[in-house]
Protein backbone atom coordinates (compact mmCIF):
# COMPACT_ATOMS: atom_id res chain seq x y z
CA UNK A 1 0.00 0.00 0.00
CA UNK A 2 1.56 3.07 -1.20
CA UNK A 3 0.45 6.06 0.68
CA UNK A 4 1.58 9.97 0.90
CA UNK A 5 3.57 11.03 3.60
CA UNK A 6 1.41 14.26 4.48
CA UNK A 7 -1.48 11.64 4.05
CA UNK A 8 0.02 9.21 6.33
CA UNK A 9 0.75 11.47 9.25
CA UNK A 10 -3.06 12.63 8.81
CA UNK A 11 -3.97 9.10 9.70
CA UNK A 12 -4.72 7.97 12.87
CA UNK A 13 -2.21 5.97 15.00
CA UNK A 14 -4.56 2.97 14.66
CA UNK A 15 -4.65 3.14 10.67
CA UNK A 16 -1.40 3.58 10.29
CA UNK A 17 -0.84 0.59 12.40
CA UNK A 18 -3.54 -1.48 10.40
CA UNK A 19 -1.59 -0.33 7.36
CA UNK A 20 1.75 -0.96 8.60
CA UNK A 21 0.13 -4.95 9.06
CA UNK A 22 -1.37 -4.88 6.19
CA UNK A 23 1.56 -4.49 4.11
CA UNK A 24 3.88 -6.68 6.46
CA UNK A 25 1.10 -9.29 6.13
CA UNK A 26 1.25 -8.54 1.72
CA UNK A 27 5.07 -8.99 2.08
CA UNK A 28 5.27 -12.30 3.85
CA UNK A 29 2.56 -13.70 1.57
CA UNK A 30 4.77 -12.68 -1.71
CA UNK A 31 7.74 -14.76 0.05
CA UNK A 32 5.71 -17.72 0.75
CA UNK A 33 4.68 -18.19 -2.77
CA UNK A 34 8.69 -17.44 -4.10
CA UNK A 35 9.74 -20.06 -1.61
CA UNK A 36 7.01 -22.39 -2.70
CA UNK A 37 7.50 -21.79 -6.48
CA UNK A 38 11.33 -22.47 -6.16
CA UNK A 39 10.77 -25.53 -4.06
CA UNK A 40 8.66 -26.92 -7.06
CA UNK A 41 10.99 -25.51 -9.55
CA UNK A 42 13.74 -27.61 -7.66
CA UNK A 43 11.14 -30.92 -7.76
CA UNK A 44 10.76 -30.61 -10.78
CA UNK A 45 14.45 -30.24 -11.78
CA UNK A 46 15.38 -33.34 -9.58
CA UNK A 47 12.42 -35.31 -10.69
CA UNK A 48 13.81 -34.77 -14.46
CA UNK A 49 16.86 -35.60 -13.95
CA UNK A 50 16.28 -38.56 -11.77
CA UNK A 51 13.74 -39.69 -15.23
CA UNK A 52 16.85 -38.80 -17.49
CA UNK A 53 19.67 -40.74 -15.39
CA UNK A 54 17.42 -43.77 -15.64
CA UNK A 55 16.72 -43.89 -19.80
Amino acid sequence: MLIQSSEWLRLPKEERLLCIRLTVSENLERQRKRAYAKAMAKCVTNTTHLYSSIS
